[in-house]
This record gives structure tokens, sequence and C-alpha cells, in this order.
């Protein structure tokens, strides 16, 4: 470190600090004494590294950044204190058709979309329910997003096409408020035509993946014929011009991808679908030119698999992307660290059913390989596990801690709510529990975490730890899976990603079928 700039005036130091952002500011104040202080005296600089500790970004309200730390110090001692964290509950259909995006819950109901804006008041909550027709309309999947008024439903089935006796898939763009076309929607309902194959019967097969990014809305289905041929279909659309951007038949043709496969977006600009092919890969597109022409960009490969092991399925989720922040929120979700989850099957001959695994990877860790700039004729970067696999994402045998299945979980930045121990009810064959278990692989849960179990509490810019903490959180940092105990793999296979995870017993409120999160708290629903 120059000492001429530690003989500044500390009003000059910070000034000059607040030019770096989080993470070089973080590595200042851990190295040099006198910049730890400085750090300590600026809420501004205080308030960056905090935003990065908890992936959140700043949503430009203009407060003042006392005010702004201090508001943030307090969320997170809220998330780390399990008791204090808000739950409530919700009835849901026997259905996964249901959404939490920016503190709203919408659901499907036999009248039609219940729409209920949650709050850290239950009650108000109960007050606020809005409920609107569906005209007909059988609704397969939906989608919300409260900050541009926008409520997506896809239609199951679709109608019959006149030409060839195929059906569409169609897309409803409703307003929230009034139930009606969303203004900004030049025409209401998005529509694409399947088409029959050989005289055989079309079903649909909705996946949990309608996404909604700005004016983007993602959509991933199966298409059945007659029960047994199966094949994935990804679409994306601009909901507000109606233009067709991207379908999968098309992008893909030729490629080598397999013929059923999971999806998920990055952005409104970027999306992933996963192959089983070999050993499984996640392969990264981006939408490039005026035409938005998906270009292949990356392809991450999952670990090596034996000659008598394979991979059967790949699915993936992720929490709602937020284009902007709710309304009075002094600060959102920032996306480059938004979690990705992906649940992998495996199959090992001769041993009988198949073995699933989690893995848990930050957005950003992807992004790190991207090239700056992507042209027409740009050839795929190869990523092999070894280069981004161990030391960035956390892979997780069932075993290995107490949580049932990633594909049963919700996620929200970087937050994962699960079910926690559950059993099958007798009566209406759900899977249902009196706990939840949380996640959580923000950085300032990890410090926090750690310190406490070290005994060693940290000053800010980092988290402050607590002795409840080592009570109530577990930590987690290396996990191994080892060849010889799950005969899949050539080699042991040892991540290191840190998270922390605790459980919280609801059983008080009842049974539920699964939770939910968001900014505020939990939300527990009941069938």
């Amino acid at each position: 470190m120059d000492l001429s700039f530690l003989r500044l005036p500390t009003e000059l130091k910070i000034e000059i600090l607040s030019n770096l952002d989080a993470i070089s500011l973080i590595r200042s104040a851990m190295v040099c004494k006198d910049l730890h202080k400085t750090c300590l005296s600026s809420s501004l600089l205080a308030y960056t590294t905090q935003l990065h500790l908890n992936g959140l970004k700043d949503a430009g309200t203009g407060a003042p950044y006392p005010h702004l730390l201090q508001e943030l110090l307090c969320y997170r001692r809220t998330w780390m204190s399990v008791n204090s964290i808000t739950f409530q509950w919700l009835l849901s259909n026997n259905s996964r058709t249901h959404d939490l995006v920016g503190g709203v819950y919408a659901n499907k109901t036999m009248d039609g979309i219940e729409i209920v804006p949650i709050s850290t008041n239950p009650t108000d909550a109960a007050q606020n329910r809005i409920v609107r027709g569906l005209g007909g309309i059988v609704v397969a999947q939906l989608g919300v997003d409260p900050m541009q008024d926008l409520l997506v439903l896809l239609e199951g089935g679709g109608p019959r096409t006149p030409q060839n006796d195929g059906r569409f898939m169609r897309v409803h763009v409703h307003s929230m408020a009034d139930g009606g076309c969303h203004p900004r929607a030049l025409h209401s309902p998005l529509q694409l035509p399947i088409p029959r194959s050989r005289s055989e019967m079309i079903e649909f097969n909705i996946h949990n993946a309608l996404c909604i990014a700005g004016d983007i809305v993602a959509i991933c289905f199966d298409v059945i014929w007659s029960g047994t041929l199966t094949k994935t279909r990804a679409i994306i659309w601009d909901w507000t011009t109606s233009e067709l951007i991207m379908d999968s038949v098309i992008a893909f043709y030729g490629s080598l991808l397999p013929t059923r496969f999971g999806f998920g977006l990055l952005d409104s600009l970027s999306f992933y679908v996963t192959s089983t092919q070999e050993s499984g890969s996640i392969r990264f597109y981006k939408l490039v030119g005026s035409r938005r022409s998906a270009i292949h960009i990356a392809t991450f490969h999952l670990p090596s698999v034996v000659r008598d092991a394979g991979v059967i399925n790949i699915s993936s989720s992720a929490g709602p992307i937020e284009v902007s922040a709710i309304p009075g929120a002094s600060f959102m979700v920032n996306d480059d660290d938004r979690l990705h989850a992906f649940t992998l099957d495996y199959t090992s001959y001769p041993y009988p059913g198949s073995t699933s695994l989690s893995l848990f990877v930050h957005q950003h860790v992807f992004t790190s390989f991207f090239p700056e700039h992507v042209s027409p004729n740009h050839q795929p970067l190869e990523i092999k596990w070894e280069r981004w696999g161990p030391a960035n994402t956390a892979f997780i045998h069932p075993h290995a801690i107490p949580f049932e299945d990633s594909s049963r979980s919700y996620i929200h930045g970087q937050r994962v709510v699960c079910q926690g121990k559950s059993v099958v009810s007798a009566y209406s064959n759900i899977r249902a529990s009196k706990s939840f278990r949380l996640l959580d692989f923000s950085l300032a849960a990890v410090v926090a975490v750690s310190g406490a179990l070290r005994s060693t509490p940290t000053a800010s810019p980092l988290p402050s730890s607590s002795s409840s903490y080592r009570s109530t959180w577990a930590l987690f940092s290396s996990r191994k899976i080892e060849a010889s105990q799950v005969p899949i793999f050539r080699e042991d296979v040892e991540t290191r990603l840190p998270f922390v995870s605790c459980t919280r017993d609801v059983g008080a409120e009842g049974t539920f079928r699964g939770y939910m999160i968001h900014v505020d708290g939990i939300v527990g629903y009941k069938v």
C-alpha cells in the first residue's frame, strides 16, 4: 500500500475508495488496518460492501447512506435470526400453478386467478385478495411480474389448428390490475401452431419453466405423441410486440441436443439448456443482433461418469428475474448473484433405480467465462468441470444434509427454502411437512456463521457474528462425493462453495405441502 495514500485526509480517502468495486473494498479492508478503519467510518463504503456480501444492489431511492446501511443490516439480522423470519401461510390448489414475485402471490383457483399481496402482516394480505375470471381459459402454468402489472397465463392443451389438426400453444398476457389484455401487449394471446405427427394425438406436458424477464416470456414444454414419443421444445417471445424470438426447433436444428432437455433464463438476452449426453452439460446461448439470433457461446461440462453410468435427466430452477425493485424497496437482488439449482438424476448398471444429486451455482460463475462480445460466427467455448466446478459449486448428495429434494425447493436471490422432514399423507397421497429448511449461499451468512463457530466476531464492513448462530445454523464448506460410495463418477467429486443451513418448525401453523420465499419472509402453502 502506498504510504502517501494512507497519509491523505480521511474524507479524501473515502472519496477515492468509493470508486472501487465491493470486492476490492473488502480486500483492502482485510489487508490494511488503516483502510479497515476508513471503511468503518464511512456509511457509503460499508453499505457498498454489505450489498455485495448479501448479493444485492441499490434500488436507487437516493436515501442517505447511514439510513440505507442500517436498513440493510437490520434486513440481514432478521434473516439470520431464524425465529424472526416472517412466516405466513396460504391455501393453494393441488398443482404447481402458482407464483410468488415481488411480494405478490398468484394462484389458480376454481374461479380464476387469485392475486394476494404478501405483507409482513397476514391480516392485511387476507384483506387484499383479488380474484379475476379467466373467460374459460384452462390454465396449465402462470407467471407474474407485479412491477410491470403483468399476469401471464399458459393455456393447457390449446385449440386445434385448422390446417393439420395439430394444436396451438397459447399464452395470454393480462393486466393484474383489471384482468384485461395488458396495455403494452400488441396482441394477446400469443400463439404457435404445434403440428401433429403421423396422425397421432398431441398432448402438452408443461415444465416448471415459465420465465419472465422484462419484455421476454420464455416457456419450456414437452410435446407428447400418443403418450410414447416425447420431445422438449423451448419458446421465447417478446410479449409486447408478439415477436417469436427463439424456437428451439429452429435454433437447435442440426445440433446434437437430445430430444429432452432442461431450460432456464439468465436474463432477457441469455438462456441455457441442459444436455444428458455423455456425462451431462449446460449449454449457454445469447440472443445477438437486431434479429436476436440464438448464438451458442459456451458449454459447461459436468463431472465425468463411469462407463456403465449416465445422466437420465437434468432439471433446473432459479429465483425470479426482477428487472425493477418493489416500490419503496431500498435494495433488490443483484442478477449476477442469483443462485441456480440443478437436479441431476443418474443411473448406474447394474444398480437398480436412480441417484438424485443437487448442484448449486451462482450466475456470475457462468458469466465470468462469457466473452465480452459475441459475433454470429462465434465458436462455443468448452469449459471442463475442473475449470469451473470444484471451487465454485455445491454438489450435494441427499444424505449429506437433511433436505429432501432441490426440485421441490424455491429460490429467491441466494436463499433456498424447501421442506424439512416430510411424510406422505394417507388420505391425499401428498407429501407434506411441519418444518422448512433454509439454505443461504450469501457471503454475509457464511462469514457470520463461520465467525460464530470460531468465536471470533468480525467487525463491519464484514458481517458481525453472534453466538446464537452456533446453535441454529450449520456451516457446510467442502463436500466430497466419493466414487467408491456412489458408483457413478470416475473420480471423487469435491466442491467448495460454502453455505449455511437451518431448520424451523412451523407445526403449530399446520402441515404444509411446500414453501416459497420472497424478500421479506417465507410462505407456506396448504392444499
